[in-house]
């Protein structure tokens, strides 16, 4: 399954998690506006208990910002 991730200069593949889908729309409404394209694909229920065993390349970062998530560079 893909997740919306993006790769460090060290090659860790950072994903965004959520704890409401509150924060998960917020999250992607806002990505948008500042110019990141992301898919409504990617938001899916996922256990937190096991969300690092089943995304294991993946470093899960939990109810990051747009702006932390993918830094002052917009996709534009």
């Amino acid at each position: 399954m893909p997740l919306l991730s993006r790769t460090d200069a060290g090659g860790t593949r950072h994903a965004p998690a959520f704890s409401s889908m509150l924060l998960a729309t917020t999250f992607l409404a806002r990505a948008q506006e500042l110019g990141h394209y992301v898919k409504l694909d990617y938001i899916f229920p996922a256990d937190g208990r096991r969300i690092a065993d089943d995304f294991p390349e993946h470093a899960i970062q939990l109810d990051p910002s747009p702006e932390a998530f993918f830094g002052s560079v917009s996709g534009i």
